[in-house]
């Protein structure tokens, strides 16, 4: 209950240019399933667009976020649990500080407060959204967790960190 958190990572990249047309890649994924849409972290970029979009997946249990099982092309983006970077910072030969930081997890059937529960997305110190709204259960058999680094990914990742609590936008700052 009241599970909170952080994962801090360096990343180095260039999506347009390192990284498959087609293909979904991801950083970072942290999960306890096989299927990412359910009680998962991931850090992606979205294939098929000149400027790849980077984004933020705080994913509850998939009963919790898509009830009607919806077919997932189906589901507008602004319905699913993301925070989408349109222009992005990542760029050939630079490294880039992403931090993933989380509040009010596992914390019943209903939000706390209006921000609560939150994930947050900050890229090289600065909070670039929040995944609000929704009731952020995780069902995970713990034994069966994984933090899962480059899954299709092409470049460098360094400086992994996890934290047992949410860090400040400012201690998110110190560690950029």
């Amino acid at each position: 209950t009241n599970w909170s958190g952080t994962f801090s990572l360096w990343v180095s990249v260039d999506p347009e240019k390192d990284l498959g047309p087609d293909d979904c890649i991801d950083p970072l994924r942290v999960t306890a399933q096989k299927s990412v849409c359910h009680a998962t972290f991931f850090l992606d970029f979205l294939p098929g667009k000149p400027v790849r979009p980077f984004r933020l997946g705080a994913f509850p249990d998939v009963k919790l976020w898509n009830p009607n099982d919806r077919d997932w092309g189906k589901i507008p983006e602004e319905e699913q649990p993301l925070v989408v970077v349109q222009k992005h910072p990542f760029g050939k030969k630079r490294w880039n500080h992403v931090a993933i930081t989380f509040a009010g997890f596992n914390d019943g059937d209903e939000p706390v407060a209006m921000l609560y529960p939150a994930a947050k997305l900050y890229l090289d110190g600065k909070l670039q959204g929040a995944i609000t709204g929704y009731k952020q259960v995780f069902t995970w058999d713990a034994a069966k967790s994984v933090i899962t680094l480059g899954v299709n990914y092409v470049g460098l990742l360094d400086d992994i960190s996890v934290f047992n609590r949410e860090l400040s936008e400012t201690e998110v700052q110190a560690l950029f």
